[in-house]
């Protein structure tokens, strides 16, 4: 078995700036637990996880306390 049986070959992506909240939006909506971020060139500059949007929330919430 190979990756490629598995992979999406055309998957959501999300820029730079994207907000966490859209993100969250997608991961729910997609049923999807990561999203690959990337530049203009749609080169891939990272990936953002459910955790990473569930850390984010919770610096957000301490941040405002």
């Amino acid at each position: 078995m190979k990756v490629r049986d598995w992979m999406s070959p055309d998957p959501v992506t999300v820029g730079p700036d994207t907000t966490v909240a859209e993100v969250r939006r997608l991961l729910v909506s997609r049923r999807i637990s990561a999203l690959p971020v990337v530049d203009v060139d749609h080169r891939l500059v990272g990936v953002l996880s459910t955790v990473d949007c569930l850390l984010a929330s919770l610096d957000q919430a301490a941040s405002a306390d």
